[in-house]
């Protein structure tokens, strides 16, 4: 029986095996003039996931973001929720910079592009970074916004700083006013290392970008308890063969991709040790239709006559399709998912996820993989204790699930319209030889 497997197979000739289009230079370092200092702020496209290539175009456009010199871009504090950022806009035609800053970035005149954060509060650097990059070794599940590393200047920070303790109100004023208002005061505190580069005079983070058309999932949205009964977990936790309760047409397909997304959000989670997901899941809207053989997705059009075009192809039907986006609350947190035993209730997962997280764990403990998350995702000691840990328990698990009859690797939406869905995963529960990760 064939069955369709997206992640890529092929025996690397050298360590693991990076792909012509990553002999590119990374990262790819942007820099930016500062008024009234001499300092230069840094932003960097960071190097691809080692063996998996993807594109940096919205890498680059991120970090050609210049929060100072670009008449058209502006930014201002964050002031809602409870994690402060930095929010970068782009500025509406006929909007004057100086007002639009002045009205505290009404997003009536300007559109939200990117957040800068730090690891404040519950927002941890390498959370963010880690997710955009490992989502890709996961064939882009969850559709993690690109994320890229910034620095900004101290001073010019303690001017967002004032206009966020001016402005917000509750928990995140409490935390816009715990940032150092000093370099001496940055110096000796807790978050010299993590927030403040050696000489204390700029703050590092991770900018990333601010979806949009994005809606809360109200399916499973509504905090944990909410999605510990939601029927999304139910239909993930069904022991039945997924052909037994979900039609084989474009019908059954928004329950296929639901099963696929939530089976891929908990594996990842698992790993990057995600505290703040419940509460936080959002979808977008694609649409799904057969082209020269192969089921294809493509964003729903701003235009009503793309749209009405788009429906003409074969089989076209409007689904939603989860976008994790909130990340950054994870790595060093309570892990949720590990404390809820979520991964031990699955019993569908996309193979090429379970492939992957037996190859991450296979993996885990080369030069290239350790090196890529202490030096390019900038995680610590012990958040690489706890990633390694949480990598080798989530590949136990799912491997001993599958073994055990218990997990089926069922849910690949293409696979399963095709009618080649695999039936007895057991067959399948060893990592194939040559196995290698990458986005579709």
């Amino acid at each position: 029986m064939s069955f369709y497997l997206k992640g890529f197979w092929a025996l690397a000739s050298v360590g693991l095996g990076l792909s012509s289009a990553q002999a590119q230079s990374y990262p790819i370092e942007y820099r930016f003039n500062v008024p009234n200092s001499a300092q230069i702020e840094i932003c960097k496209v960071l190097a691809r996931f080692p063996g998996v290539n993807y594109d940096d175009a919205d890498e680059k456009t991120l970090c050609g973001y210049d929060f100072y010199n670009d008449p058209r871009l502006a930014i201002c504090a964050k002031v809602q929720s409870t994690n402060p950022a930095v929010e970068v806009f782009e500025i509406k035609n006929g909007v004057d910079k100086e007002s639009f800053i002045a009205n505290s970035c009404k997003k009536e005149e300007g559109k939200k592009v990117g957040k800068f954060k730090q690891s404040m509060s519950c927002s941890h650097t390498p959370s963010i970074l880690g997710y955009y990059h490992i989502s890709k070794l996961f064939n882009g599940s969850g559709d993690v916004p690109p994320a890229v590393y910034r620095t900004m200047e101290f001073d010019q920070h303690q001017l967002i700083r004032q206009q966020g303790l001016k402005n917000a109100d509750g928990t995140i004023k409490q935390i816009w006013g715990q940032f150092p208002t000093s370099r001496n005061q940055a110096r000796t505190s807790k978050w010299k290392e993590t927030v403040y580069t050696p000489d204390m005079n700029q703050l590092y983070g991770a900018l990333s970008v601010n979806p949009r058309n994005e809606e809360k999932y109200s399916e499973m949205n509504g905090g944990l308890a909410q999605f510990k009964g939601s029927a999304a977990l139910k239909l993930v936790t069904n022991a039945k063969p997924v052909a037994d309760y979900i039609q084989r047409d474009m019908g059954g397909l928004q329950k296929l991709v639901q099963i696929k997304d939530v089976g891929d959000m908990l594996v990842m989670d698992y790993i990057m040790s995600q505290q703040d997901r419940y509460g936080n899941i959002h979808y977008t809207e694609y649409y799904y239709f057969w082209e020269s053989g192969r089921l294809t997705r493509r964003s729903v059009p701003k235009k009503a006559a793309d749209e009405e075009e788009l429906k003409k192809k074969e089989g076209a039907t409007k689904v939603k399709v989860m976008l994790m986006k909130d990340n950054d609350c994870g790595v060093a947190k309570t892990n949720v998912a590990k404390a809820e035993k979520f991964l031990e209730q699955v019993r569908h997962l996309d193979v090429n996820t379970y492939y992957t997280a037996l190859w991450l764990n296979q993996n885990k403990s080369s030069d290239e993989i350790k090196n890529y998350f202490s030096s390019t995702l900038l995680f610590s000691r012990a958040d690489m204790t706890k990633l390694t840990a949480h990598i080798t328990e989530a590949a136990k698990i799912l491997s001993d699930s599958c073994k055990a009859g218990r997990l089926n690797l069922d849910s690949d939406p293409e696979a399963f319209l095709r009618d080649q869905e695999i039936r007895d995963s057991r067959s399948y529960c060893e990592l194939p030889s040559g196995f290698a990760p990458g986005t579709k």
